[in-house]
């Protein structure tokens, strides 16, 4: 089983808490494996986790991927994770969402608003390293439940943010901004 973190290595973005996690999941569930791209000030101390003796064969850091190479490092995932403590509008997940995976995500105002937790996604505490552990052997020990949310976040996304519905919507905000007052 497959966990991806595809991250900016930035304070925001909590990738540490994401590998803490990772690493307290390896422990409890022997099939699984942590893929983990990105760069950044924190790129050092990812780095560092990665060359624990506990990560050692399980925990692999390919780097910075280009936008080409997304879509392929989404496919190798059976589980999305984003540990962030904050965000806007989480185009990483909407691309993993997109792409069929299970998404393991923290509370933030961003995600909470194109996610449900237990229909499309799941969603913790953030800085809640346990929960996130405890989440990702639940979802590694349950194929048919990751299947599932995979479906319906593809689902939501080709629904809901689909580049037609997305320009619409555009479209209409504009049309009704630009509108004569009555």
């Amino acid at each position: 089983v497959m966990v991806g973190l595809l991250s900016r290595f930035v304070p925001q973005k909590a990738p540490q808490d994401g590998l803490a996690a990772c690493l307290l999941a390896l422990r409890r569930h022997p099939q699984l494996h942590c893929l983990v791209a990105g760069s950044g000030p924190l790129g050092e101390q990812v780095q560092a986790m990665a060359r624990l003796p506990q990560a050692q064969g399980r925990l692999h850091v390919v780097g910075p991927l280009s936008r080409d190479q997304v879509p392929g490092f989404l496919a190798q995932c059976d589980i999305y994770l984003l540990p962030s403590l904050w965000e806007g509008l989480p185009i990483g997940v909407l691309e993993a969402m997109a792409a069929g995976c299970a998404c393991l995500v923290t509370d933030t105002e961003g995600v909470c608003d194109v996610m449900t937790h237990g229909e499309d996604g799941w969603i913790v505490a953030r800085r809640d390293i346990g929960a996130l552990a405890a989440a990702l052997v639940r979802l590694a020990e349950q194929p048919g439940v990751r299947k599932q949310l995979g479906e319906r976040a593809r689902a939501k996304i080709r629904s809901q943010f689909s580049l037609q519905r997305t320009c619409r919507a555009t479209f209409d905000l504009y049309e009704q901004l630009l509108a004569p007052s009555r």
